[in-house]
């Protein structure tokens, strides 16, 4: 009784497997490196960047009606 399992009686099914397994995790870290938005350079703080520009752009975030 398999329970419902597939089995491989092939003498090369470890060999097989193995490949598979290597190919896929090739594939998926070539995918992660070419994602260009997972791509992670700390060159600069955009906390820091985004709180000066808001000191001459807040003009464009306000609701219009002066309170």
């Amino acid at each position: 009784m398999t329970a419902g399992l597939a089995q491989n009686e092939s003498p090369r099914a470890g060999q097989q497997l193995f490949d598979r397994r290597k190919k896929r995790r090739r594939t998926e870290w070539m995918q992660t490196l070419t994602n260009i938005l997972y791509i992670k350079i700390p060159l600069i703080d955009p906390d820091r960047l985004l709180k000066g520009m808001l000191r001459y752009l807040s003009f464009i975030f306000s609701s219009g009606s002066s309170p």
